[in-house]
């Protein structure tokens, strides 16, 4: 076997000195859902919770792939995990391994009861499921939006990268107004704000590296107190437009590729469904000056920052002199991005810039 699996018996009392916590020990799938993943508020009841295809009760064992995950009172910024702050997590083997220090770039516990095979991880992968944890539920959209943040980590990072061995996730939305190539005509919403799938071989040290964290191989000097994954997304914003008042069908899912070892994990938050803020006028002192893009002219990446404001990036949008849109992003929330411009022809470009407070400005770009 490419790899030694691991059997190590972890304790709930986490190593004393990481910032996140895990209990896998306490609710089940449906308490997970119900108590922590949902928003207090939002009006959202979830009926028919299934874990790994088997509907969930109050009396439903808990399940070691299954934890709910909360941060003590000191930040982790570099991992977007701030203080107090708690979630679900979902795991190809036992939820514990998360726990920091990273002190492993190999650790694996199987899960109790492991299950094999999901048509739309396989879709996304191409490949052998094995390891599956899937949360399922219904929802009546209360709302126009629905919206989540997400963080993946994996053991696979970064000696897997770009191999088969490409442990894959995905958040599948079904209902009215959505089409997609996945069952039950879902979509895939796990997406960059390029619109890119998220996965191991699209979000590491080579591909779009403004979104991933580098957490160390678990060897000294670069031991990490926070958590054990060797690498991880920035957190991510899920997002998709709902008709009022239909049913909704969302699937969590996450799953080994091509064998069982070297897990992965998926950190979930703030599940809600809402209307978008309405666009009122804002007295806020926000101009070109504001507004820094570098370098410029560019031939590969730019970065993008707002400087002296408390605006933050809500989407960039590039255009060609004849005004056709050659590159969009979107839900960026914070004050700074990249964006990869070396697939544009040489010239003359526009950036539009608008922020969280719908502030719209353009700035020229020399593309060389």
């Amino acid at each position: 076997m490419r790899k030694i699996l691991l059997a190590t018996v972890l304790l709930f009392c986490s190593v004393s000195q990481a910032q996140i916590y895990i209990n896998n020990t306490l609710l089940n799938p449906k308490q997970l859902v119900e108590t922590v993943l949902i928003q207090p508020g939002s009006g959202i009841t979830p009926p028919g919770i299934k874990f790994n295809g088997v509907m969930q009760t109050n009396f439903s064992p808990v399940n070691d792939q299954a934890a709910q995950w909360n941060i003590n009172s000191n930040t982790i910024p570099s991992l977007g995990f701030y203080a107090n702050q708690n979630g679900i997590l979902l795991t190809t083997g036992n939820a514990q391994v998360a726990v920091g220090p990273n002190n492993s770039g190999t650790k694996t516990q199987a899960p109790a009861l492991p299950i094999e095979g999901d048509v739309d991880l396989a879709i996304l992968s191409g490949s052998i499921i094995r390891n599956v944890a899937v949360l399922e539920f219904d929802f009546v959209a209360t709302a126009s939006t629905l919206s989540f943040d997400y963080i993946f980590g994996s053991e696979e990072y970064p000696e897997w990268v770009g191999t088969a061995y490409n442990d894959v996730f995905g958040f599948f939305l079904s209902g009215p107004g959505i089409t997609g190539p996945f069952s039950n005509n879902a979509k895939n919403i796990a997406l960059l704000p390029t619109g890119e799938y998220v996965m191991i071989n699209n979000v590491n040290h080579f591909n779009n590296t403004p979104y991933y964290t580098n957490n160390g191989t678990g060897t000294t000097p670069l031991l990490n107190p926070d958590v054990q994954y060797d690498g991880l997304t920035k957190k991510l914003k899920a997002t998709s437009d709902l008709q009022y008042g239909g049913l909704y069908h969302i699937k969590f899912a996450i799953a080994n590729v091509a064998d069982t070892a070297y897990d992965s994990g998926l950190f979930i938050s703030n599940f809600t469904n809402s209307n978008p803020t309405p666009q009122t006028l804002k007295t806020v002192t926000f101009n070109a000056d504001n507004i820094q893009i570098y370098p410029n002219p560019a031939s590969e990446v730019i970065n993008i920052r707002l400087e002296n404001t408390m605006e933050n990036l809500e989407s960039v949008a590039l255009y060609d002199v004849l005004g056709k849109s050659v590159l969009k992003t979107k839900n960026v929330d914070s004050n700074q991005t990249a964006i990869n411009v070396s697939a544009l022809s040489k010239g003359v470009y526009l950036v539009e810039i608008t922020t969280a407070n719908h502030i719209k400005m353009t700035k020229k770009l020399m593309v060389k």
